[in-house]
Order: structure tokens, then C-alpha cells, then sequence
């Protein structure tokens, strides 16, 4: 008989391999349990990747892991979740659902309202069960990557930023993406954290930025952010020109982004630059 407790990794860590062994099973296709780190997702499960997030709850009987839900950040209110993954001989023990209250519980406890889950829409069981959790489908969100060649033109006015710059870029991210708690924390600090500022100048002025990381496997582009005034002006397209020239130099070969599928505009220009999407997810949402 099966004795299911609850713990989280960092009070187990020595169950880290069997959780990464577990999200792994669960990638590509009708079992696939989207990563809610937006950079990990359909990317090979690792280490790092289950350590970046802001938790990993984990249900275990003496050393065995019967199944683990991990939550990532995403905003100052709301947490997106990874999972959960249950073992398959303990999918009918109500596991998942015992996995999401803790979730609900630790959530509410870290001052969190709401949170959200990627369900790629191939996994219909996933969203049968997240609809009996109390969430709701919001939008579809789609994953596109790009193979980078050994050179690209380069675009004029398109530079990495620099400190004099960090003030006037804020001031466009929180334009561009006013719930986004990214811009809320210095540049500087985001920039020791590995991240990389792009800007398109125009008249002197920053008329376009983006953020980008590198991470295992691929780089992650983020927060393009176009000047209201400026839109319509082929900024977004100059702007990514210019980042794929100066990564190529860089040597990154692999660049993924993600984009909300009614974003009509942005997929265009994406899929001008070459990128191909690689899945689609139902983004659910619900209360703690």
C-alpha cells in the first residue's frame, strides 16, 4: 500500500535525479508537461533547469518519488507551474491534485494571488486535469526557434546598451510590458545575471529594445519593445535584424522567444527573420 507524503527538494535534495528523470518522461508530444520557466520549455530537462525555479514540491513514499509539481516565477503576483508529473503506476492516487493544493498553499504563503500553467495543446489529458483544478484557458501561447548561420548583415543603429542607457530602456520596457516585473530590478543587476540589452536608435533617441540570455542549448529573446510613436516604422523589424547579426558574431546558434498567438504583428516579423514555431500551448489561469 502506498504511503504518499509531501516534501520539497530542498529538504530531499538527494531526490533531484529522480525528479529530473520524472519531468523528462514528460517532454514532446501528447505527455508533454510544458516547463513554465519560458527558456526551458521544450528544452531537454536538467539539473539547472529544475533549480532555477522558485520550488519543486515533491510526494514520495520512504525514498521512492511518486510524483512532483515545480513552481516558477513569473510576476510579482503570480507563479506558473510546471508539472505536476506523477509517476504512471500512481496517476489514479489523486497525487496531482494533492500536489497542486500544497502548491495553492506554499503560493498564498509567499504572498502570491494567482497562477498560470502552459499546456501544450497536444496533451488533452492535462487540460482535463487543470480544468478540475479551477483553471481557466486564457490564450495561446506558441514557441519559436531560429538556427542562426555563421553571419548575418548587420542593421544600422542597432548596439547593445549601455549604463546611460538603462534609464530611457526602462522607461520603454515598462511601456512595452507594464505588468512585467522585469523592469523593477536595475539593468545593471539584470546584466550581471547574464542578460543582454539590444537597442535600435533613431534621431538619437531609443526607439526599440529587447532583453536576451543565453541559456543551455539555445539563447532566449525577451521584452521586445517597440516606441508607441515609432510604430509602423519597421523599428521591430530593423531592431531584430540587428540582434540576429550580433549574435551570429557572438556565436550563438539557436535563438527561441515565445509569442502570444494573437499577436498577429509580432509573429509576422518573426517569421520573416526565419523562425519556425516548434508547439503551441493553452496558457490556463485560476486563483490561489
Amino acid at each position: 500500500m502506498t504511503t504518499c507524503q509531501l516534501t520539497d527538494l530542498d529538504r530531499r535534495p538527494e531526490l533531484l535525479p529522480a525528479v529530473v528523470a520524472l519531468f523528462a518522461g514528460a517532454t514532446a508530444g501528447r505527455c508533454h508537461a510544458m516547463c513554465g520557466e519560458p527558456a526551458g520549455m521544450a528544452m531537454p530537462v536538467t539539473p539547472e533547469l529544475v533549480g532555477d525555479t522558485l520550488g519543486t514540491l515533491c510526494a514520495v513514499d520512504g525514498p521512492q518519488l511518486l510524483g512532483s509539481l515545480a513552481i516558477c516565477p513569473y510576476s510579482t503576483e503570480q507563479v506558473t507551474l510546471w508539472g505536476p508529473v506523477v509517476d504512471g503506476g500512481h496517476r489514479r492516487q489523486g497525487i496531482g491534485s494533492l500536489l497542486v493544493r500544497s502548491c495553492r498553499e506554499a503560493a498564498r504563503d509567499g504572498g502570491f494571488s494567482s497562477l498560470r500553467v502552459l499546456i501544450d495543446q497536444r496533451n488533452r489529458g492535462a487540460r482535463s486535469f487543470w480544468l478540475g483544478q479551477g483553471l481557466s484557458p486564457w490564450k495561446i501561447d506558441r514557441l519559436y526557434e531560429l538556427t542562426l548561420p555563421g553571419s548575418l548583415p548587420a542593421e544600422a543603429g542597432v548596439h547593445l546598451a549601455q549604463a546611460r542607457d538603462h534609464a530611457e530602456l526602462v522607461h520603454l520596457l515598462r511601456q512595452g510590458f507594464p505588468d512585467s516585473s522585469y523592469p523593477d530590478d536595475p539593468l545593471s543587476q539584470r546584466e550581471r545575471e547574464g542578460y543582454r540589452h539590444y537597442l535600435l536608435q533613431d534621431g538619437g533617441r531609443i526607439v526599440a529594445a529587447a532583453a536576451l540570455k543565453d541559456h543551455p542549448g539555445r539563447a532566449w529573446l525577451s521584452l521586445v519593445a517597440v516606441d508607441p510613436r515609432f510604430r509602423g516604422r519597421h523599428c521591430g523589424h530593423r531592431l531584430l535584424a540587428g540582434i540576429l547579426h550580433h549574435e551570429a558574431v557572438r556565436g550563438t546558434r539557436r535563438l527561441g522567444l515565445e509569442v502570444l498567438a494573437d499577436n498577429s504583428a509580432a509573429i509576422t516579423l518573426y517569421e520573416r527573420a526565419g523562425f519556425t514555431q516548434v508547439c503551441a500551448a493553452t496558457i490556463m489561469t485560476g486563483p490561489l
